[in-house]
């Protein structure tokens, strides 16, 4: 396993960069389904706006940040309000009078973001524990 000088593994970053991504187009293309009732609930714009801050941010960590604990930390925010958000509409979507594509298609979309929610929680459980320092260049010698 290759670790980066900021403490991640190539795995991480591929983690985390592919959960931001997902979840900034599930979540970018959902402002443009927004029906005319929802477009007046705050409730939905929070839910928009917090995921794609979320996942914004969790790009930003893969590409920036060090496994540090303010890091994992972030990484579990990210993995909570995934699963927060994706578990009731997953239900929901289930108990409702809708299309069998309509429900096929948000199970998919909820299970991949669900399971990216969970493998990211268990990134940020590891960092958490055992938070990485960045590894520091090598000394030069005395001249």
């Amino acid at each position: 396993m290759t670790v980066s000088s900021r403490g991640w593994s190539s795995g991480d970053l591929r983690l985390m960069a592919a959960a931001g991504l997902w979840a900034l187009l599930v979540w970018s293309g959902r402002v443009s389904l927004l029906t005319g009732a929802e477009r007046a609930e705050a409730f939905t714009w929070g839910r928009v706006a917090g995921s794609l801050l979320l996942a914004s941010a969790l790009l930003v960590v893969a590409w920036r940040s060090s496994a540090s604990s303010p890091a994992g930390w972030l990484l579990a925010a990210f993995a909570s309000w995934m699963v927060l958000l994706w578990l009731p509409s997953l239900l929901a979507v289930w108990s409702t009078d809708q299309s069998v594509g309509f429900r096929l298609v948000h199970s998919v979309l909820a299970v991949t973001s669900i399971s990216f929610a969970l493998l990211v929680g268990r990134l940020a459980r590891r960092v958490l524990q055992h938070p990485r320092r960045p590894l520091s260049p090598p000394a030069r010698p005395p001249t």
